[in-house]
């Protein structure tokens, strides 16, 4: 991944990942391993998997769907490289409720 571009997108509904860039076309992002941010509790933030119940690693997203986007500083490309490969070491586990 050392020279794969990250890039920071922030979507029309609000919400803002990162993502590794696999191409794009005239329309739409072809992006993998996204995540969502989410603000930490003391001015940072956090990581979470941006589809939580799904092992897809691809993901199409419309350019209308996008807002803004721009290349992640190495600090943060660092910190989501090390947040995806810690999923795949050891994938979330949903708790499910039944009533």
């Amino acid at each position: 991944m050392e020279d794969t571009q990250v890039r920071h997108f922030k979507l029309i509904n609000g919400e803002q990942i990162i993502a590794a860039v696999n191409s794009k076309n005239q329309d739409n992002w072809y992006l993998g391993l996204p995540v969502q941010v989410n603000a930490g509790i003391l001015n940072g933030f956090t990581f979470a998997p941006w589809f939580p119940f799904s092992t897809e690693e691809n993901f199409k997203i419309k350019f209308s769907n996008v807002l803004q986007s721009t290349k992640v500083d190495q600090e943060i490309k660092e910190a989501y490289v090390k947040f995806v490969l810690s999923l795949k070491d050891n994938p979330p586990k949903p708790k499910m409720e039944t009533r």
